[in-house]
């Protein structure tokens, strides 16, 4: 994304570390369905983006606590 500054916290004179991973949000039928119709999903930012809550913040929380335990 172009507004956020988080990609030039390592390019500084400080070299602060950083890490990004990413996680999914959509889940499999709606991808098979926008597929179907070959019309774009809805991006993230978007008014029409709807990411599928429940699986997105478990898979979310338990990813984030493992590498924050490592």
């Amino acid at each position: 994304m172009g507004g956020e500054d988080f990609g030039m916290y390592g390019r500084t004179k400080h070299k602060v570390p950083t890490f990004t991973f990413a996680l999914g949000t959509v889940s499999t039928d709606l991808i098979r369905r926008f597929r179907a119709t070959g019309k774009p999903l809805p991006i993230m930012h978007s008014s029409t983006y709807a990411p599928d809550i429940g699986p997105t913040l478990r898979t979310g929380v338990n990813a984030t606590t493992a590498l924050e335990l490592l």
